[in-house]
């Protein structure tokens, strides 16, 4: 069954869990590992906080489609288009900035 989530959540439910959506446009492979890679981090935002934390804390993120919207200057506004996959994670960290994480296993389709 496929997660429900809701426009401008960051997270869905998955068989009656609240886990966080990772963008797929935000992937990318390094040393043959595919890694997420988000520069658009602020933790002064208790919105960004919430879900570092609770990628950090479950370590399972559900990947997703999405259309970025670009408006000037502006961070892109991503657009949901359908769930992917659930994906068990590691190595999660704010570098500089940015959101990393590795992939270690698909654990569901949808």
């Amino acid at each position: 069954m496929k997660p429900k989530g809701r426009r401008g959540e960051w997270f869905a439910i998955h068989e009656g869990r609240r886990l966080p959506c990772a963008h797929k446009v935000l992937t990318r492979v390094v040393d043959r590992q595919m890694e997420y890679y988000d520069p658009y981090v602020d933790l002064s935002s208790s919105k960004y906080t919430e879900f570092v934390e609770a990628i950090q804390q479950q370590k399972e993120v559900i990947l997703t489609e999405d259309q970025l919207t670009f408006s000037g200057n502006a961070d892109p506004v991503f657009n949901r288009i359908d769930y992917i996959a659930l994906f068990k994670v590691d190595n999660v960290r704010v570098e500089d900035g940015v959101l990393r994480f590795n992939f270690v296993k698909r654990l569901d389709e949808f």
